[in-house]
């Protein structure tokens, strides 16, 4: 997997390696978690895969869920590392969102923050995402509440979490973070054995801080 050219030179090889981690998610239709300290990257290595998928024409809108105060930072490196990708913040009145997420395929990435989706959950229930970006997923570690329900509501092909911590949550959330993309690729019908060919080595983007990008294409 090839970080997007305008990348390349803005990159540094740890973040390179998690791009090549979560494409590698990708392909096999796994969701994951990137679990890195603060002011690693975790949001550019994000865009990058985002924007990989719009130069290579797939064809969908994603969803970036995230905690208020971080919705205009995510507008902001948008614009910063790919302008090129037409970004709808969810804000202003109930109405207005109503029709800026009935319009959703009309962009390529919607952001909202977590009171806000459960605010406007009926909008999206016939809503299918490419991807599902759950920024500072430790906000759901709390299966019961509404907005981890919510979370989980939310149709996509791929779902991937965001978090500065490795405690993100119970095994159940984390469980239902990694296997999203797993129960709804059988749904649609992807052959098992694509799903069972991704090895335990391929999975790990770090050990002990070693850089693994060797391990994937």
């Amino acid at each position: 997997f090839e970080v997007p050219e305008e990348l390349q030179n803005v990159m540094r090889n740890y973040q390179i390696a998690g791009f090549k981690w979560m494409r590698t998610l990708e392909n096999y239709g796994f969701g994951g978690i990137l679990a890195d300290d603060m002011g690693l990257g975790k949001t550019l290595q994000t865009i990058s895969v985002l924007l990989a998928a719009k130069k290579e024409e797939k064809k969908g809108t994603s969803l970036i869920v995230c905690p208020a105060s971080l919705v205009y930072n995510w507008k902001e490196e948008f614009e910063r590392f790919s302008p090129q990708l037409k970004v709808g913040l969810l804000s202003g009145n109930k109405g207005e969102r109503e029709v800026l997420i009935s319009e959703y395929e009309s962009y390529d990435v919607l952001v909202t923050s977590y009171d806000l989706l459960r605010r406007d959950v009926e909008f999206y229930e016939d809503k299918k995402f490419l991807f599902q970006v759950i920024d500072e997923a430790q906000y759901i570690k709390n299966h019961t509440t509404a907005v981890a329900k919510t979370v989980k509501s939310l149709t996509s092909e791929i779902r991937i979490a965001l978090t500065g911590t490795q405690e993100v949550g119970g095994k159940g959330i984390r469980m239902d973070i990694a296997n999203m993309g797993i129960i709804q690729a059988a749904e649609i019908g992807t052959p098992h054995r694509q799903l069972t060919t991704l090895t335990g080595r391929q999975i790990v983007l770090h050990a002990g801080g070693a850089d693994m990008s060797n391990q994937f294409h």
